[in-house]
């Protein structure tokens, strides 16, 4: 936690520095963590934050297993990572995803 508010401190014009990202493969995909974790970071990374701290979680508090994301919006030199139309951009990389079984 304390990395993140640290990361926050460098740019505090960025009014929603912490993102949450959840991503849930179909009920019918069969992934193991591993497969799991490497979906993770293949979409942190086409979406800009592979650079980024980030923390993965996987959930299987529903009836699937699923992943939480939480990063940070401020790169490390203070800039703001463009969050515009942040939906339709992960949107699109998940069905680019859709390949990873």
């Amino acid at each position: 936690m304390e990395t993140f508010e640290n990361q926050s401190a460098l740019n505090e014009r960025v009014k929603e520095p912490i993102i949450h990202i959840s991503l849930n493969p179909s009920p019918q995909d069969k992934l193991t963590e591993g497969q799991m974790a490497s979906l993770a970071v293949e979409f942190m990374e086409k979406f800009g934050y592979g650079d980024q701290p980030y923390l993965i979680y996987l959930h299987a508090d529903i009836d699937r297993k699923h992943l939480h994301i939480v990063s940070h919006r401020v790169r490390n030199d203070g800039q703001k990572i463009d969050y515009y139309r942040e939906a339709a951009r992960a949107m699109a990389i998940c069905l680019s995803l859709i390949h990873i079984s």
